[in-house]
């Protein structure tokens, strides 16, 4: 069975993250249940509370020999998904620290498997963070499908009870994204070491 891992890359307190990413995984869990060979996992960044990055040795060095217990809980993680989808919010017109610095414990855990972003954000500019993104995936042999979701001007699609309303196209756009990276799973595969 092939593991999609979802990671929610915002640590703020009271961020529409969690929401965003709930809907991503329930869009997942739609597509793995068609699939039948595909489990879905929902990772948040902020209860991994990986403090800045404090392994000795680079990642791409130390080939998964880390010293601390919490880069081995966070390396057996990623090591046991197949794909995986960032939900990346907005800040500055790039990504946030908290999935740099998730990604640059690593190296090898990431190597030869898909990824999908969703960025979202408060202005009607997103998907900056996902574009300098995919420079880092390159980096790490990591196949970012082409189409990435946009949830621009966030806020207007949460209510007053904190639920997530997509517009139809962002669902559209989610259930293709997905697709796409459950169908690299298996090819990937073929390509790692």
């Amino acid at each position: 069975m092939n593991k999609l891992l979802i990671i929610s890359a915002s640590t703020r307190p009271q961020r529409l993250g969690t929401v965003i990413s709930e809907w991503v995984q329930r869009v997942a869990l739609d597509i793995a249940a068609t699939d039948g060979n595909v489990e879905v996992e929902l990772t948040d960044l902020a209860e991994v509370n990986l403090p800045f990055l404090d392994e000795v040795v680079p990642a791409a060095i130390a080939q998964q020999e880390y010293q601390n217990e919490h880069t081995l809980r966070w390396s057996q993680r990623v090591a046991q998904a197949d794909g995986f989808v960032f939900v990346l919010p907005e800040y500055n017109h790039s990504y946030p620290a908290s999935i740099k610095n998730a990604i640059d414990y690593l190296f090898v855990e990431w190597n030869y498997k898909p990824l999908g972003m969703v960025s979202y954000g408060a202005s009607k500019a997103v998907g900056w963070g996902a574009k300098h993104l995919r420079t880092v995936a390159g980096e790490l042999c990591m196949y970012d499908v082409r189409d990435y979701v946009l949830i621009p001007d966030c806020f207007d699609r949460v209510d007053d009870k904190g639920n997530f309303h997509p517009l139809e196209y962002q669902n559209a756009d989610a259930k293709g994204m997905i697709t796409e990276v459950i169908r690299a799973i298996e090819p990937m595969k073929l390509m790692r070491v």
